[in-house]
């Protein structure tokens, strides 16, 4: 059985940025908001009710997480690959005082693959809103606030060495490259997702047209086990991909033939933010998920062999 296609995402979309951005391939100056936007909604997994607003900030402050609902004042979370406190099904980060905010890699995804670098990300509530199950809402916000240079250089991490990590047949890699770049590869038989590959070269154009709009997915069968462990909770047919053996669920269809393994690109660089700078290399994935993409930027970051800080020299 072909899965249906969406009409409009049926065929590439224009190779292009919007009006709103101040560039056109990977910049090499900093880079926040115009101004501040916000959005709404439930959670996927805890399904509370929360809101997040997106505001500009100050150069080298970084994308940082900030709790409103939580005490007197904000409280911050930092990007770091140790911020990580739980892989299953998403990616929570959490700081010293027992605060976490769950399901970051979307919202993460639109900001660093839009290139902003400097962002407070406040949310009233333990975890991200799920919108339609992609990062097209947070492009969308991004868009509408608009993109500014800062003046100040970017410092990007560079790949030195391979790097790898492996769990049984799962295994991710980074490799030295020139730009960011990520290879996914899934394998689900016997259902309408089968096995999918993806190659992504970074790029705001392509991100926005070709991952941002790729939605989560789930298996019909783990449905229950999900709703039992505490996840799942907001999952919906409006914010989640259903697969029900060789079926989808979803009465709109599919957004990409491919949109399983988009959305796995879309996971990867929402991971990948987590560095806390652009990345320069090659990210390949065989199988992998939240788990494997964390052990992969910690091991990068263990190794002083194996990245370096990098200033462009035409910045």
């Amino acid at each position: 059985m072909v899965p249906k296609l969406i009409d409009r995402y049926a065929a590439r979309q224009e190779d292009a940025v919007p009006e709103t951005f101040p560039f056109t391939k990977t910049p090499l100056w900093q880079h926040t908001l115009g101004q501040s936007v916000s959005c709404a909604g439930p959670g996927l997994h805890l399904g509370g009710h929360v809101r997040l607003g997106l505001h500009p900030a100050q150069v080298d402050t970084g994308l940082v997480f900030r709790r409103t609902d939580v005490g007197a004042s904000k409280v911050s979370i930092l990007l770091h690959p140790k911020a990580v406190c739980q892989t299953r099904r998403g990616t929570s980060v959490g700081n010293a005082q027992g605060v976490s905010i769950a399901t970051t890699e979307h919202v993460l995804a639109a900001l660093s693959a839009c290139a902003i670098d400097n962002a407070y990300i406040d949310i009233d509530g333990p975890e991200v809103p799920a919108m339609d199950g992609c990062a097209k809402a947070f492009t969308d916000m991004i868009s509408k606030a608009s993109v500014v240079a800062q003046k100040t250089p970017r410092r990007f991490i560079e790949v030195c060495k391979t790097v790898t990590c492996r769990d049984g047949a799962r295994q991710v890699r980074l490799d030295p490259a020139d730009g960011l770049l990520i290879s996914a590869h899934i394998e689900y038989p016997n259902t309408a997702i089968g096995t999918q590959d993806y190659e992504f070269q970074a790029s705001a154009a392509h991100f926005i047209a070709d991952i941002a709009p790729a939605r989560t997915f789930a298996l019909a069968h783990e449905v229950a086990a999900l709703k039992e462990a505490g996840l799942g909770l907001g999952g919906t047919l409006d914010n989640c991909l259903l697969v029900d053996g060789m079926d989808i669920e979803n009465p709109d269809g599919l957004r990409f033939a491919d949109e399983f393994v988009r959305h796995k690109v879309l996971d990867i660089l929402g991971d990948i933010a987590l560095l806390g700078a652009p990345l320069r290399g090659r990210f390949t994935s065989n199988c992998a998920g939240h788990a494997l993409n964390n052990a992969l930027v910690q091991a990068l970051m263990a190794d002083p062999e194996a990245w370096r800080w990098s200033i462009p020299a035409s910045a």
